[in-house]
């Protein structure tokens, strides 16, 4: 039998997850090259390609949460995106997918190679919980 769960639990879920995780040592959102680690918040020896530590969170409706306004992020080193990291290095991480549009990640990107003289910008990314 399936574990379900309503929408307002859902949401409560993502609001007491989402800004501990921003909130922790070096939190915000970080691309990185390579695979995501089998466990959020797991170890990995992958490059950081950008950061971003500004940007809004609205509460979450429905079980989703959005992020908007992630624009202006440097890249700090060459390489193509393949994952990204909310949350800092204390084990409160959310660690999704980079694909190109189209690739079917967590999250697309027009391209996923950057060079140092690339600004990226997310119009909106959303995070959810399945209703079940």
């Amino acid at each position: 039998m399936a574990v379900k769960t309503n929408v307002a639990h859902r949401n409560i879920v993502l609001d007491t997850y989402m800004n501990p995780a921003l909130a922790a040592p070096n939190g915000g959102l970080k691309l990185y090259t390579g695979t995501q680690p089998a466990l959020g918040g797991g170890s990995h020896s992958d490059t950081l390609i950008a950061t971003n530590l500004n940007f809004t969170v609205a509460a979450a409706v429905n079980g989703i949460i959005s992020m908007t306004d992630v624009t202006g992020m440097t890249v700090d080193a060459n390489g193509t995106i393949g994952w990204g990291r909310i949350g800092g290095s204390s084990g409160q991480a959310i660690d999704f997918s980079i694909t190109n549009t189209g690739g079917g990640g967590d999250m697309t990107m027009g391209s996923t190679t950057v060079t140092t003289s690339d600004t990226i910008d997310i119009s909106n990314f959303k995070l959810a919980i399945a209703e079940s």
